[in-house]
């Protein structure tokens, strides 16, 4: 009949059996040493009997009492048996890494060791405490109740530093590490050439293989300046493992002992970022809007030993960005300086030079230069002819003129990098200037460069210029502005006063009348006529006018009729005002002197004279052709 005690049985083999068939490392031989006896108190024992047994070498024990012998020869397959209680027993028993004290000799050893085993093997038909009477038994299951678990899964914390410069060391080094997370093993690592460990424990420092424990801290220090930014420390752990032995004989005990593996989990990798070389940033920008400017160069020293870096004396130049971007140059703990060697183009030299103490806090280090841009100003001075009336004359002379605009166009591209809306392009343009009361006109600072003037309105009765002066304004070096003068001349529109003045009964020319023009404002001057019986005034001023004569050709009388005109410049480049004045002859009851009137007497009688020749001679013609 099927009792319960043996359905127990088979059920603590089976789970026993599925657990140790989870891992399996291979083939090992038995070597049988013999049997071992002890006497017992339990009922029905008497005299124990325990098997000596090796496997490949190393002690092992029998795990199922109640099972025949395992004999030498025989073949096993390694299991691994990942139970908590195993391992504990195994760690602090006979031959294990922390062997109890109290055991007397290998014989004590090897049967406190099996019978224990066989009594927490769910596969045994032992209970715990069936041997506690096999003397030692008690005293070891007390010691091992008073130890922690076995628990070897270490690891580093922090698992991912960042190591730092340290100016007392003059090297790297990192925050503090702990191997945390077991209680028992080990740790170990092999360290990079350069790289030391520093245990804070023992107060020692070690290199390339490196066995640590749990609850070790230390920290990593290297050199400054490594090349390698990153390192990643693979920790190996020593893992203590039961390993069950399985005979494959239903009729044959099983067998076990502990076995330290070496394992290289994900959990006890440790990463570190190394200061490594320090990236230099150098970045130019002007002055005033402190947009980024390319094209200027720079010297690096190494003010440490005094060399240039690098050692062939390089200039860096800005690049588009305004950036110079040297990567992995300098080290942590030494000092930089910065030189600004040639501006960039339009802008004056840096002479300040920057000094850079560099620490391990950063990646970068970032140097800032500002520069002041050179620039050009245009004073144009704009003149033309200005005529008035004052004092009985007619004035004309240059003076400024008022109203001309001007246009200041870049003639190529590019000038003016600095600029908060980006530099000029050719055709571009840059400044739009006026004209004052004087004739004046001063650009805003503008950038170095070429440039076109070009005269886009001009001052009313004035001909527009086609003058276009193109400067190539270029600021020498160390002077951060200059002033560019230019003069442009506007002719005035011509307008033409031609006075006439003729006799009206026989239409001739007459000279020596003189005429009065008066302007709105009561201004006035004279003009005589010549012995064309022209006047003519050229450039009167713009305005209302009235002309009137104030004395008449000898003989003639004088017409003191006002005749108004008008001189309007509309655009037209040249007007003519004719103005014909007749005058007739006077009599004596004019006041004419006895010269006069025997003139006028003499005149008459050759007249009369002349007319009877004149008849004469016809008649005479006349008659001599009727005679012939």
């Amino acid at each position: 009949m099927w009792h319960f005690k043996e359905t127990r049985t088979l059920f603590f083999l089976l789970m026993f059996m599925i657990t140790v068939c989870g891992s399996v490392y291979g083939a090992s031989s038995v070597q049988y040493l013999g049997p071992y006896y002890y006497q017992s108190s339990a009922p029905g024992e008497g005299t124990v009997r325990v098997g000596h047994f090796l496997v490949d070498g190393k002690l092992a024990f029998c795990v199922q009492h109640e099972k025949d012998t395992v004999p030498t020869g025989t073949q096993v397959t390694d299991r691994i048996y990942d139970d908590p209680g195993f391992r504990k027993a195994l760690y602090y028993g006979y031959g294990g890494p922390e062997q109890w004290s109290g055991f007397k000799d290998e014989k004590h050893g090897v049967g406190i060791m099996s019978l224990y085993l066989t009594e927490i093997n769910p596969g045994s038909r032992y209970q715990p405490g069936h041997y506690d009477s096999v003397s030692g038994m008690r005293e070891f299951k007390s010691f091992l109740n008073s130890m922690p678990d076995v628990n070897t899964d270490l690891r580093f914390s922090p698992d991912n530093v960042k190591a730092y410069y340290s100016r007392e060391m003059d090297m790297e080094r990192t925050p503090d590490v702990k191997v945390v997370g077991g209680n028992k093993g080990s740790i170990s690592f092999t360290l990079p050439e350069g790289v030391t460990l520093h245990n804070n424990l023992t107060g020692t420092d070690a290199a390339g293989e490196v066995t640590l424990k749990p609850g070790d801290s230390f920290y990593l220090k290297a050199p400054p300046g490594r090349k390698e930014d990153k390192m990643t420390v693979r920790g190996k752990n020593v893992r203590y493992q039961p390993v069950v032995f399985v005979t494959g004989n239903q009729t044959l005990q099983n067998l076990s002992n502990l076995r330290p593996v070496s394992v290289e989990p994900e959990t006890s990798r440790l990463e570190v970022q190394w200061v490594g070389l320090i990236d230099l940033v150098i970045e130019k920008r002007d002055m005033d809007t402190d947009v980024m400017l390319e094209g200027a160069r720079f010297t690096v020293h190494n003010l440490s030993d005094g060399r240039k870096v690098p050692a062939n004396s390089v200039k860096y130049t800005s690049g588009p960005d305004g950036k110079v971007v040297i990567k992995d140059v300098m080290i942590p703990g030494r000092n930089y300086r910065v030189t600004e060697t040639d501006p960039p183009d339009g802008y004056m030299l840096n002479k300040r030079v920057a000094d850079l103490k560099i620490g391990g806090d950063k990646t970068e280090e970032v140097a800032v230069f500002h520069n002041s841009a050179q620039y050009v100003t245009f004073r144009l001075n704009k003149k033309g002819k200005v005529s008035w009336i004052s004092g009985g004359k007619l004035h004309l002379a240059d003076k400024g003129l008022e109203g001309g605009k001007f246009q200041i166009i870049a003639q190529e591209d590019g000038i003016g990098q600095g600029r908060e809306d980006g530099p000029l392009k050719k055709g571009d343009v840059a400044a739009e200037v006026t004209t004052d009361a004087h004739g004046r006109a001063v650009s805003p600072k503008l950038p170095e460069g070429k440039y076109k003037i070009v005269e886009v309105e001009t001052p009313k009765g004035y001909v527009k210029s086609s003058y276009a002066r193109i400067i190539d304004a270029e600021v020498p070096d160390g002077e951060d502005e200059i002033t560019e003068t230019v003069d442009i001349y506007n002719d005035i529109q011509e307008r033409v006063l031609r006075i006439y003045k003729y006799d009206s009964l026989t239409a001739r020319p007459l000279a020596e009348a003189v005429f009065r023009i008066t302007d709105s404002k009561g201004n006035s001057f004279d003009v005589t006529t010549d012995g064309t019986g022209y006047a003519v005034v050229r450039e009167l001023p713009d305005g209302e006018y009235t002309l009137k004569e104030v004395k008449a050709p000898n003989g003639y009388s004088l017409d003191d009729q006002a005749r108004t005109f008008k001189i309007t410049r509309d655009g037209k480049l040249r007007d003519l005002v004719i103005i014909r004045v007749g005058n007739r002859t006077a009599g004596p009851a004019t006041g004419d002197s006895q010269e006069m009137m025997r003139l006028y007497i003499l005149m008459g009688t050759a007249g009369v004279l002349t007319l009877i020749a004149a008849v004469m001679h016809k008649r005479y013609n006349v008659h001599k052709q009727k005679r012939n």
